[in-house]
């Protein structure tokens, strides 16, 4: 999503790298699958090497984590910047991608690069109040999924709620690596249907699946009522010879 609202930028002054900290298994071959799995577009370079020098990278960038307790555990870190002005700062990568990719082309740019005539923080928009669900939704499933605008890279969420039932939703919420590993036959469906796109562990609590949910149900019924509050487009009808209206006298004519 950053990568997208970046738009020519990407790629040209803006660039963006993921490193693996599994060398072993992320092969370049491995990550090329990776990158065609996801729809990478140029801008974006995935990279592997030594285990050391990865390791060694890590400690530069001040992103180890000495004997993490579990291998599966990524901690993925995000670090942007501004490589002329030394202007660096972690974030989350679970940020929302507009703050992101605002950081990127303005503000990390400071006082070097003009701000466009016109922009002052009096006429700043007004950010949205989310709700918990809704903020969960924009910054943890938004980059697979989307509610009623068709399939991404994973299948699209509207109706959801209906369609699962409550526990099974609930849980592939909460550890759809653990379904996965059990052999469940509707995750096994998905997984065969989307490519083998495996849905991350995001760690969710109980509130926030709970959450979660409740804005799958709201934002599936918004986007259904709208859907049939649209006007239906109205029947045009091509007057033919004979038709009311033309020549016979009449004197006035039909509009269909």
């Amino acid at each position: 999503q950053v990568q997208q609202l970046l738009g020519d930028r990407a790629d040209q002054d803006v660039f963006m790298y993921s490193i693996t900290i599994d060398p072993e298994t992320d092969s370049p071959e491995v990550l090329a699958a990776y990158r065609e799995q996801f729809k990478i577009g140029p801008g974006w370079t995935f990279l592997t090497g030594s285990e050391e020098d990865i390791e060694l990278l890590q400690r530069k960038l001040g992103l180890l984590i000495e004997d993490l307790e579990d291998p599966n555990d990524h901690n993925v870190s995000l670090i942007v910047g501004n490589e002329a002005t030394g202007r660096w700062m972690k974030r989350s990568p679970y940020d929302n991608p507009h703050i992101l990719a605002g950081l990127l082309m303005d503000s990390l740019h400071n006082w070097k690069v003009p701000r466009p005539a016109g922009r002052s923080y009096a006429t700043a928009e007004k950010l949205p109040a989310f709700t918990r669900g809704e903020y969960l939704f924009r910054t943890r499933c938004n980059a697979c999924h989307t509610i009623g605008q068709g399939d991404g890279v994973g299948p699209d969420l509207i109706g959801i709620v209906e369609k699962r039932d409550p526990d099974w939703l609930a849980r592939w919420l909460m550890e759809p690596d653990a379904m996965i590993a059990e052999e469940d036959p509707i995750a096994l469906q998905i997984l065969a249907e989307y490519g083998d796109v495996r849905m991350p562990n995001l760690r969710l609590t109980d509130i926030e699946t709970t959450s979660l949910i409740e804005h799958l149900r709201d934002e599936s019924m918004r986007v259904s009522q709208a859907r049939t509050a649209e006007p239906e487009p109205h029947a045009h009808h091509v007057a033919q010879p004979g038709d009311v209206g033309q020549g016979g006298g009449h004197g006035e004519h039909a509009h269909h």
